[in-house]
């Protein structure tokens, strides 16, 4: 029964055990053992329900300012401060063609429906950044041992929109590209 009790009481002290850097005008450096490089983590930005919405903002006390972390990243493309990778291939992909998967023109098969026939029509696509359902971090994760602490190092983020089939089913997440905070980690290709 103590060892229940135990465990109970780690694991609802651990998530009062991670510190976060704060922004400012200095860089936040982790310290302390460095327990995961490169690990994977996310970030759910748009939620589908009002329940859901619920659970991650009212009972988690999740709050993501959704509009100022996605236009920072696009800012910092845009602004040559940081370049964009793809996510598949490692590849640099210019400002240029950043702007082009916000805005592109494409053609569609539309069925007609008093012939029958499949009429081409050409749309424009936007990409509307509230869009953007989910963020993907890789981080190194650190421990104070001492202080029983855990910091993280956000070194890459890859923005990502969900993709449905012509039905409205949900299919995926398609990564629209990464950019690294960590500038030694960018992929060699």
């Amino acid at each position: 029964m103590n060892s229940i009790w135990l465990l109970f009481i780690l694991l609802i002290s651990i998530p009062f055990g991670f510190t976060a850097c704060r922004m400012g005008p200095t860089e936040c450096e982790p310290s302390g053992t460095l327990l995961a490089e490169g690990a994977r983590s996310e970030a759910q930005i748009i939620f589908k329900t009002e329940d859901e919405k619920y659970w991650r903002e009212g009972q988690w006390g999740e709050k993501i300012e959704h509009k100022k972390l996605v236009d920072a990243v696009f800012d910092a493309v845009y602004s040559g401060r940081t370049h964009a990778y793809d996510f598949f291939d490692g590849k640099p992909i210019s400002a240029d063609e950043v702007k082009k998967k916000e805005s592109r023109i494409d053609t569609l098969f539309i069925e007609n429906p008093d012939s029958g026939t499949m009429d081409m029509k050409i749309v424009e696509v936007k990409l509307d950044r509230n869009d953007i359902a989910k963020i993907f971090f890789r981080e190194n994760w650190y421990l104070d041992e001492a202080n029983f602490k855990f910091s993280k190092k956000v070194t890459a983020i890859t923005l990502t929109t969900a993709k449905y089939s012509p039905d409205g089913e949900y299919i995926g997440l398609e990564p629209l590209f990464s950019v690294y905070c960590d500038t030694s980690l960018v992929p060699v290709k």
